[in-house]
């Protein structure tokens, strides 16, 4: 068993799902946990820039094993533009549109 996750660990796409799961669960809770106090939209972006910083650096050390230069800081976000709009616009749709309000919105996620 050891063995199993040694070489699951040394395996760089293993790494990258792990990043990703635990990310996504980083980035929930800190959404779930500013929803009481902000509009939705805002603990969203809040949420996702969280998890985009959390990302950059736990695929730098964890994933990739590379350096942190200031370049690949700044180039990171760029490729999670589309993605936040696109979850923006769901989130939207979701509360402005079929009007799950604040807590629905939680009790919709818990579900």
């Amino acid at each position: 068993m050891k063995s199993l996750l040694r070489k699951s660990l040394n395996n760089e796409f293993f790494r990258f799902l792990l990043v990703g799961v635990s990310n996504t669960l980083v980035s929930y809770v800190v959404f779930l946990l500013l929803l009481p106090f902000l509009p939705y939209l805002y603990a969203y972006t809040l949420s996702y820039c969280v998890g985009i910083v959390n990302s950059y650096f736990m695929n730098v050390f964890f994933v990739f094993k590379k350096q942190i230069t200031l370049h690949s800081f700044l180039k990171f976000p760029l490729v999670y533009v589309i993605q936040y709009g696109l979850g923006g616009a769901i989130l939207w749709l979701l509360v402005g549109k079929l009007g799950i309000g604040r807590y629905g919105l939680m009790a919709w996620c818990w579900s």
